[in-house]
């Protein structure tokens, strides 16, 4: 039909596969959290059968668009400044170093937020198989940048928790 599609996407569930090309084994319980621009999802896959899924916002445009405003810099530059911690400590905000708190500030309570949403993902599954205990995370998607969200995920689950490398 003549379109030439720059993105695709698709339920964080047909990532079942690439989290097991991840060394995941048969008997492990995983999550894979995709984080999109306006959405996020939790899937849990059991023995690499998807049996759990659950969307809410990311609130991610928003947050980028705070820390432009804060920055006094482009949405473009923020998005960089934001998903790369050399480049969030080398990014020249116009201001001074309270500034650069509040930066940071804002980027701790926004992993706060997302992380919090994603242990109620996790913990109602876990509440629902009371035998299970998902073992690995997995996280996606445009937000899984954010530096601070891995480190934030790990500390609030005590689960290990890596991006989710996809091969084409």
């Amino acid at each position: 039909v003549g379109i030439k599609p720059k993105v695709i996407t698709f339920p964080s569930y047909c990532l079942a596969a690439a989290a097991k090309n991840s060394g995941i084994t048969d008997n492990e319980t995983f999550a894979i959290v995709d984080i999109g621009s306006y959405l996020a999802s939790v899937s849990v896959s059991n023995r690499g059968v998807p049996c759990f899924s659950r969307k809410f916002e990311s609130q991610l445009i928003s947050f980028i668009e705070s820390a432009a405003d804060k920055m006094d810099i482009s949405f473009d530059d923020a998005e960089k400044a934001l998903f790369t911690f050399e480049a969030m400590s080398s990014v020249n905000t116009n201001s001074d170093s309270d500034n650069n708190e509040e930066i940071l500030e804002l980027v701790r309570d926004y992993a706060e937020n997302l992380s919090t949403d994603i242990l109620v993902s996790l913990a109602s599954y876990e509440s629902k198989h009371p035998d299970e205990r998902i073992d690995h995370v997995f996280i996606t998607g445009r937000g899984a940048s954010v530096v601070a969200l891995s480190e934030k995920l790990r500390e609030t689950t005590a689960l290990p928790v890596e991006s989710l490398k996809c091969s084409p």
